[in-house]
Parts: structure tokens; C-alpha cells; sequence
């Protein structure tokens, strides 16, 4: 069996907090962030989880602060599933200046895109390993081939 990569995936946890923190406090991040990042960009469960009620309150055009993001995420059953109110309110209080969102969301784009790369040529390794595949049939990288 081969041993596990000990290795973390590329990931700012703090900016993913900072990126939520700064939504809860003010409409023009909340804009700001859904134009740069998807659900997906965030590495942490719970963060998409916060991202994904944020994003479907601002199409739906609801007030969003710690208790109605509370109130939405009870509905969907996640509440504690993402640490309840109190992780709601270390959100906020993480925010280290609002009007940094669009490089907080950058960073965490950067990451998720990392994270794209790594796990796309671990697939390619992958397949060059298996050799199931006609050779043309994979990927071609013009740095390697």
C-alpha cells in the first residue's frame, strides 16, 4: 500500500473566514465575492456550506447578517453542521477590513485553482501509471511530452 502524501492541499483558511466575515457585514463584499469565487473555490466543508447560503440569500434578495444566515442555515438543517451562531460570529469578528474582499477572494481563487492543477495531474500520473489508456487518449501537457 502506498503511503499518503503528507502534504496539506493549498488552502487559506483565514481568508475563506475573512471572505465570509466580510459578507455577513456589508452588501458590496457579498457582491464582490460571488462575481470571483464559487462554492467549490473554498476548502473547507463548512465554509461552502456558509458560501452557498450567502450566495442564494443575495439572489433572493434577503438581509443577510449572523441571524438570518442562522435562521437559513436551521432551515436547511446545517446550522450545527458549520458550528451553529458562535462560528457565525468568528466570522465576523475575523474580518480584518471589509474592503479587502476582492484579495481574499483572489487568494482563495488562487488556492482552489492550485488545488485544480494538483488533483488533475495526480489523475494523469495516475493514467500514465494504469497504461488502460491509448497513449493520445491522455491529456497532452507540452512541458512533459
Amino acid at each position: 500500500m502506498a503511503a499518503r502524501d503528507p502534504r496539506v492541499l493549498p488552502q487559506n483558511i483565514e481568508a475563506e473566514q475573512a471572505i465570509l466575515g466580510s459578507m455577513l457585514v456589508s452588501t458590496a463584499a457579498c457582491e464582490t465575492a460571488v462575481e470571483i469565487l464559487e462554492d467549490s473555490d473554498f476548502y473547507r466543508k463548512e465554509h461552502r456550506i456558509i458560501f452557498d447560503v450567502l450566495k442564494s440569500m443575495i439572489v433572493r434578495d434577503v438581509p443577510i447578517d449572523t441571524i438570518t444566515v442562522q435562521e437559513e442555515l436551521r432551515k436547511r438543517g446545517e446550522l450545527e453542521q458549520v458550528g451553529a451562531l458562535d462560528y457565525l460570529l468568528t466570522l465576523v469578528d475575523s474580518v480584518a477590513l471589509g474592503d479587502n474582499v476582492e484579495y481574499y477572494a483572489d487568494i482563495v481563487a488562487d488556492k482552489s485553482t492550485l488545488r485544480k492543477l494538483i488533483t488533475a495531474g495526480t489523475e494523469i500520473v495516475a493514467m500514465a501509471y494504469d497504461q488502460e489508456e491509448e497513449v493520445r487518449d491522455i491529456p497532452e501537457t507540452p512541458e512533459i511530452l
